[in-house]
């Protein structure tokens, strides 16, 4: 048996991260997105948020329908 991941398990992933990334980016909350990432990405979309939040930027809309998103996940074998 060889140990990995599907292609409808890394669907499932990336869409719950897509979910929380959504809800925390309608408030800027940085406490939430940084959850989310690793560094370096954790850093620049931290201050981007915290930069547009500041500048008094609209957050953008979650979409209406997140499984309707275009998503290809590239999952290596093993």
């Amino acid at each position: 048996m060889r140990a990995g991941i599907t292609p409808a398990q890394a669907t499932k992933v990336v869409r719950s991260y897509m979910t929380r990334e959504f809800k925390a980016n309608l408030t800027w909350d940085v406490a939430v997105q940084s959850e989310l990432e690793a560094a370096p990405h954790l850093y620049i979309d931290d201050l981007s948020w915290l930069l547009a939040k500041a500048a008094g930027q609209t957050p953008a809309p979650t979409p209406k329908n997140l499984a309707s998103l275009p998503l290809r996940l590239f999952v290596p074998p093993g």
